[in-house]
């Protein structure tokens, strides 16, 4: 299950080119990919700062960390925001390789999340961090003697337990990065074969699964979530017109047929009519 994407619509970004491209088209290049990196800051800066950045850090610590919080929920999705789901940063000293923790009791979810933030967006997350990311999950897992989700709180990890001691229960891994090369060959061969050991005894509904989020689906994350804001203010600029609409159509009514020709309480609550013609 590497590379699932039923929880997102991945968009590959074209990897830099090199070799015969002309310095100018390289440099293009480079120019979109740094764009591509603002507009994501300036977005989760404006999701996230208030509820993730410490102070204390360096500021690509604390994008790293509002990147894996935005990953959570781009992961997640609606659920995110219902009051029972839990979400936390755990980046820090111990980690054990996992940024950040999100779960979502209802549905049985729990998702772990790796992220590096790349400022010049180029290259692809390091096999390091993926390898010190999946030995945090194997920790989760049991299949180490280490205790499990280092730096989550207490009702984290006792939320954990609950969840994954139940059927049906699903684990997501997450690599999220700003670069805009997918994961290398060497870097997604130890993460199936995490996936193959923790799925080994099913085949049809798999446990464990994981999504790759690279700077191009992080991209297109923020830009399907502007659009939807832009149509929502587009929509209650033409709800408030209603009234005024329904005015019109009186008036209009009123000039066409004479007063007597129609009963006298027909429009008597204009009010109530612009309330049937709004959308529930």
């Amino acid at each position: 299950m590497v590379g699932d994407t039923k929880y997102l619509r991945a968009i590959r970004p074209q990897r830099l080119g090199i070799g015969t491209r002309s310095n100018a088209s390289r440099q293009c290049s480079i120019s979109t990919v740094q764009f591509h990196v603002n507009q994501i800051e300036t977005h989760l800066r404006e999701l996230y700062e208030n509820n993730f950045w410490d102070t204390r850090l360096a500021e690509a610590n604390n994008l790293s960390r509002i990147l894996s919080a935005h990953a959570v929920n781009c992961v997640l999705g609606e659920s995110a925001n219902d009051p029972k789901t839990l979400i936390e940063v755990t980046d820090g000293n111990g980690d054990g390789g996992i940024d950040a923790i999100g779960i979502d009791p209802v549905a049985k979810i729990v998702v772990l999340v790796q992220s590096k933030w790349r400022q010049d967006g180029t290259g692809s997350m390091d096999l390091g961090g993926v390898l010190k990311f999946l030995d945090g999950a194997r920790t989760f897992f049991g299949m180490k003697t280490d205790s499990g989700l280092a730096n989550a709180s207490e009702k984290m990890r006792g939320m954990a337990m609950e969840v994954m001691s139940s059927p049906g229960a699903k684990v997501i891994l997450v690599t999220a990065t700003t670069a805009s090369a997918e994961l290398s060959d060497a870097a997604r061969k130890p993460i199936e074969t995490l996936l193959g050991e923790v799925n080994d005894v099913t085949v049809t509904d798999p446990i464990a699964s994981h999504v790759h989020l690279s700077q191009g689906t992080l991209f297109d994350s923020i830009s399907a979530e502007k659009s939807l804001e832009d149509l929502n203010i587009d929509f209650s600029k033409k709800l408030e017109l209603v009234p005024k609409m329904v005015d019109n159509l009186v008036d209009h009514f009123v000039n066409i047929f004479p007063p007597n020709t129609y009963p006298a309480t027909l429009f008597k609550n204009q009010t109530k009519v612009a309330e049937l013609l709004a959308p529930s």
